[in-house]
């Protein structure tokens, strides 16, 4: 009999790849079952109390409101989405009075976010973002908490200085208006603010490397602005759209107003803003818009830099104007044979107390209405703002006429605390009507304009003061204070029923 060999013949090779194969389809299959089970076990944790838990304290952490979300997931290579996220208000917010519940409304609402990235960037450790989703938000935004970031932010780091922008350039009206704006300081106080720190400006900013263009794209959005302690709706768009291109690639977007209100009358519907991007800027181009009876001319530009610097230039070339939008709500409507403005804002989106707005504007043959055709009319009238560190000042309001004239200044803080003081002149005959109805409205308030120069021309001053919610008047530079609101309401009520 021959003896067995001592060690095995060699497989054939055929046999040897089919077990390669087989392993390779094993561990691949394996492999792929191992990612699914941990894609399903990470969605099954994020669904769950503690996974939900965990990712409402991060976003808490990061913006500082209490927060809740109903789900979250993700899909590898695809998106990342989270469902139903609710901010609430601060918890500091002011109240509409003493004995009123604090706002009703949620800081914000989203129905649904969903971020895709680049999932081969990521795997270096590069986390590029190419678009970002957002469904059916609805914001709330108090005015007050952006005066609080602003008045924090100062203390914190004391006079801040905005990065320097592009302003929007405009060519001016050929009018008074121009040259005012010339002559016009560009800081209502220079020596509390220090000259502003040399950096690149944005068309000098260096352009990044070519990559696709990532968009924020948000539709049916809800953004309301108030004020908290009077719970009164200061601006509102509804179904707001918007494509936003913010990274990458040159591009154009835009957004889309459906319908905005200020004070809670409409100035406007479907406003469509083209927008264009060149890294790092986006910007509009001159824009004519429709807003409110006004015929302007706008332009902005919002660059990606440390704080997004940004600038607004908007224009009124002199027309004609009237306030039809008044005559069904309030008792009052004006109207101008020439009107123009000029206002422009600068500063960094992201530091509030950096923001600031100068605006002047005028109009000439103004006259104002009540319903039943009483009113008074004026030759001129011109108005200075100046917004600076989260406070308003009024630096310059003149409204000129033959027998009446009203001056004022004054400041409104970020607060709702505001201080004003105005000179009323008025004509010996139209003196003597006023003080009657005064006393007529409120037996309170005595009021007697004393003679200027002669008996044919009298004057009286007012200081206006306190808050938005309990603003008071005074004719004796403070001495005695009358409810404002109320004086108002009674004085309403009086002229819509008595000539």
């Amino acid at each position: 009999m021959e003896e067995p060999p001592l060690i095995d013949a060699p497989a054939e090779p055929g046999l040897q790849r089919n077990r390669l194969h087989r392993f390779l389809l094993r561990s691949t299959i394996t492999l792929f079952l191992l990612l699914l089970l941990l894609v399903l076990l990470s969605n099954l944790w994020m669904h769950s109390p503690w996974g939900r838990g965990w990712l409402e304290r991060m976003i808490e952490t990061r913006i500082g409101l209490a927060t809740s979300i109903e789900s979250a997931g993700w899909i590898p290579g695809g998106k990342f989405w989270i469902k139903n996220l609710l901010l609430a208000q601060p918890v500091d917010l002011p109240k509409a009075s003493a004995t009123s519940s604090p706002s009703t409304h949620d800081f914000a609402f989203i129905e649904e976010i969903a971020i895709q990235t680049d999932w081969r960037e990521l795997m270096h450790g590069r986390r590029e973002i190419t678009a970002v989703k957002i469904t059916r938000p609805t914001l709330h935004i108090p005015i007050e908490l952006i005066a609080s970031l602003a008045t924090s932010q100062r203390s914190n780091s004391g006079l801040s200085t905005a990065a320097p922008v592009v302003v929007a350039r405009q060519a001016p009206p050929n009018s008074p208006t121009k040259d005012a704006i010339a002559q016009a300081p560009k800081n209502l106080n220079p020596a509390a603010t220090p000259p502003p720190a040399p950096q690149p400006s944005l068309q000098t900013a260096p352009r990044v490397t070519k990559k696709p263009t990532g968009m924020f794209c948000a539709s049916k959005v809800q953004i309301t602005l108030f004020h908290a302690a009077s719970d009164r709706s200061l601006i509102q768009s509804e179904n707001l759209e918007c494509s936003i291109p913010l990274e990458g690639d040159q591009a154009e977007g835009s957004i889309t107003l459906g319908n905005l209100f200020i004070l809670n009358q409409p100035v406007g519907k479907n406003i469509k803003i083209p927008l264009q991007w060149k890294s790092p800027v986006l910007a509009t181009p001159i824009l004519p818009l429709e807003i409110a009876g006004f015929s302007l001319e706008i332009q902005a530009q919002l660059a990606k830099l440390p704080g997004l610097p940004f600038s607004i230039g908007m224009q009124q070339k002199q027309q004609p104007w009237e306030s039809p939008l008044l005559q069904s709500s309030l008792p009052y409507f004006a109207s101008a044979e020439e009107m123009e403005s000029l206002h422009c804002a600068t500063g960094l989106l992201l530091a509030p107390d950096t923001w600031s707005d100068e605006s002047i504007a005028q109009a000439r043959k103004v006259r104002l209405r009540t319903l039943r055709g009483q009113g008074q009319d004026f030759f001129l009238i011109r108005h200075r703002l100046i917004l600076a560190q989260s406070a308003l000042h009024f630096v310059e309001f003149r409204a000129l006429g033959d027998d009446t004239a009203l001056l004022a200044h004054g400041t409104i803080l970020g607060n709702g605390n505001f201080s004003l003081n105005s000179r009323l002149l008025a004509s010996r005959r139209n003196a003597t009507a006023l003080e009657e109805k005064i006393h007529a409205t409120s037996a309170e308030l005595s009021v007697k304009l004393a003679p200027l120069y002669n008996e044919d021309r009298r004057v009286i001053d007012l200081l206006l003061g306190g808050s938005i919610t309990q603003p008071w008047i005074s004719a004796d530079q403070g001495k005695h204070l009358l409810d404002l609101k109320k004086m108002i309401s009674l004085w309403n009520t009086r002229n819509s029923h008595s000539p």
